[in-house]
């Protein structure tokens, strides 16, 4: 089996959606083969030989942050190109089954839900199969998880909807019973006061002050 990885984060190998393409990489066998586009910056510079090779392969995953209920514009910008590619190069009789995995700064897993839809409208328009999807809450913890075991309780629920989706995956024909939203094991008000220690780090590093966060320059 072949797998086309999209990482659809404009911040690149650094990002909680490569990790998440990572975590379900390691859920499948070994043998599997990967193309893995690990940035979608230039990609308009991408040759119609490996594009060709994209579009070949069985699966396509895409993982991507949440951008105001939607995907990012530079994702949505390589899916275009994408789609001309698969309309050019698709195998006749051949559909690509099609994963997408979602992450956001909100706790609930839930706020993904439209961005896939996108997707899979994006693969009702493309003539792809669009198999199912995750929506993980709580993204800003993936990567800080990173070296954290897969079945520690805080990471227990985000462990378990990746490998939903990379069982679907390895079966030939499958797909996700539905989309799977969840969060890491983590108390809602400890997660908003961690955020908003966040946000205070920032406004400091950029020379603001406290009183600025909670301006509202637009009703005045």
């Amino acid at each position: 089996m072949t797998i086309t990885a999209i990482n659809g984060s404009p911040k690149g190998e650094k990002s909680n959606s490569r990790e998440i393409i990572s975590m379900i990489q390691s859920m499948l066998p070994p043998e599997t083969e990967w193309n893995i586009i690990s940035s979608i910056r230039h990609t308009e510079k991408i040759d119609a030989a490996v594009l060709e090779k994209y579009v070949s392969s069985d699966v396509l995953l895409i993982a991507f942050p949440l951008y105001v209920d939607s995907l990012p514009a530079s994702l949505m910008q390589f899916l275009s190109l994408y789609e001309k590619g698969y309309r050019q190069f698709a195998k006749e009789g051949k559909q690509q089954r099609v994963f997408a995995v979602a992450n956001c700064g909100f706790y609930e897993g839930q706020q993904n839900e439209l961005a896939l839809k996108v997707v899979e409208h994006f693969c009702e328009s493309a003539g792809l199969a669009w198999c199912g999807g995750a929506g993980i809450g709580t993204g800003e913890m993936i990567l800080g998880l990173k070296s954290v075991p897969g079945e520690a309780g805080i990471k227990k629920s985000v462990t378990h909807a990746l490998r939903s989706i990379a069982d679907a995956i390895s079966s030939c024909d499958g797909r996700a019973a539905g989309n799977i939203y969840t969060q890491h094991n983590f108390p809602w008000i400890l997660y908003k006061i961690a955020g908003e220690m966040g946000w205070r780090k920032m406004v400091k590093k950029n020379g603001l002050n406290r009183k600025q966060i909670d301006a509202r320059p637009l009703l005045s």
